[in-house]
């Protein structure tokens, strides 16, 4: 059997899979991919309040050749782009579109630099975006959204590999994934607005393909750390669906009745290095990003959030629900919660609950380890988010809800354990007609009409 550290099992795998990867399905989820973006880009074209607009300057930037500092002022193109897309809520006053320069002071504390995260996102973004600038140089933005669309697909792409892997119909799969992504607003929102959360659920999807084998030592070392530095160099967030794939990993090898316990324990040993592998990589590209970063310049969001009421530990433990499951409803700002979307969510929350009982109850060793993932993946997000916030030096305070963005990663593993659990009898393949129904029509109700 082989250890990890050889890389041959996962290719051969691979290569021996792609040779049978439907055609039909994928142009499907590509072209539901771009429509759904294109859709959500038209229906919502102002500005999310949510940061998009440093996202923009730094994408702009790199298509320069610049790299931006923490703390500098946004390019005058951002702010017309700002000025003239408008801003999804009245709380931010905007200058006048026609204005031949803006004033940073007019943007309040918004009109600086404050993105420090890795480029390798932003230099993918700015590369898509390129032939919409070429043809007109006001075309940044909505070249740099329609990028999400090829995040988003490939994302898919990767789940839907993986769910074949299992024996789940090729109708069921890219129905399912491509519906029930459409009408998640989470993904949605990030999906169509220039964010580096869609390449945290590629990465996620990424980790998912590495770690979704049938044998748990065929997994390799090297395909494992090359998946923790690719997540560290995203952004720090994807460090959860680094967890969540060595729990994969971990929870098979903790239940292979035939292994000894000194090569469990070697095995889960070596596993351990992974995230801490991912954690450090990111940890280096925000060193970098600080020592750049302009004299006198502080982290807006320092000082802010919610008091600590009594123990400390609680508070922490408490943020445990905020991004359970990671399909609920508390990212999108409040203009796009429109139509049925709340609805809408609170019933995938409820299937995507019932696919991850049925995961942890199975005797599928398989099953059970991706259900245990999501759970643990989910769970150390809103954990580790606050806990960081509080060796970051908010001491009384921490952030006033740790939003599902930040378990964007963990979807894919979401979207697998539900997909082969749709696809198990007559009862589910109907409850997946309904899931499939009922997203379309959430979407439908928000920016698909």
């Amino acid at each position: 059997m082989p250890e990890l550290g050889s890389v041959t099992p996962f290719v051969r795998e691979l290569s021996g899979r792609a040779r049978r990867f439907e055609v039909v399905p994928l142009i499907f989820l590509a072209v539901a991919s771009i429509l759904a973006v294109s859709a959500h880009m038209q229906r919502f074209p102002e500005i999310s309040p949510f940061d998009e607009i440093v996202h923009i300057d730094y994408v702009r930037s790199l298509q320069t050749l610049e790299y931006p500092r923490l703390g500098e002022t946004l390019d005058q193109r951002t702010f017309r782009d700002w000025a003239c897309r408008g801003a999804y809520t009245d709380a931010v006053s905007l200058p006048s579109c026609l204005a031949a320069e803006y004033d940073p002071a007019d943007f309040g504390g918004h009109a600086v630099q404050r993105a420090n995260h890795p480029p390798v996102y932003y230099a993918i973004t700015a590369v898509l975006a390129t032939p919409f600038v070429l043809a007109d140089n006001s075309k940044l933005v909505a070249g740099s959204r329609l990028a999400g669309a090829a995040f988003l697909f490939l994302g898919l792409a990767m789940v839907y590999y993986r769910a074949r892997a299992r024996g789940v119909s090729p109708l069921l799969a890219s129905a399912t994934l491509a519906s029930v992504a459409i009408g998640m607003p989470t993904l949605m929102h990030a999906s169509a607005t220039v964010n580096n959360d869609i390449a945290v659920f590629t990465v996620g999807a990424f980790c998912l393909l590495v770690v979704d084998r049938e044998r748990p030592f065929a997994v390799t070392m090297r395909w494992l750390l090359a998946a923790a530095v690719l997540a560290g160099s995203v952004k720090i967030t994807a460090l959860f669906p680094v967890v969540a794939a060595t729990t994969v990993i971990g929870w098979q090898t903790i239940g292979t009745p035939y292994v000894g316990r000194g090569k469990k324990f070697r095995q889960l040993l070596m596993l351990s290095s992974v995230p801490v592998t991912s954690f450090i990589t990111a940890k280096i590209w925000e060193i970098l990003g600080t020592l750049r970063q302009l004299d006198g310049y502080r982290y807006p969001i320092s000082g802010n959030g919610r008091p600590i009421d009594g123990n400390p530990f609680l508070g922490i433990v408490r943020s445990v629900g905020d991004t359970i499951p990671p399909t609920k409803l508390n990212y999108v700002p409040e203009a796009l919660q429109s139509g049925s979307l709340i609805e809408v969510a609170a019933f995938l929350g409820l299937v995507v609950a019932a696919a991850v009982g049925v995961g942890l109850s199975s005797n599928d060793l398989r099953r059970q380890a991706l259900a245990v993932a999501v759970v643990a993946g989910s769970a150390a997000t809103g954990v580790v988010i606050q806990f960081g916030a509080a060796l970051a030096g908010r001491e009384t305070k921490l952030f006033p809800l740790v939003s599902t963005r930040y378990a964007m990663g963990v979807i894919p593993f979401v979207l697998l354990l539900l997909t082969h659990w749709l696809d198990d009898n007559r009862v589910t393949r109907a409850v997946a007609v309904v899931v499939v129904f009922v997203s379309l029509y959430g979407a439908s109700t928000s920016f698909l009409v």
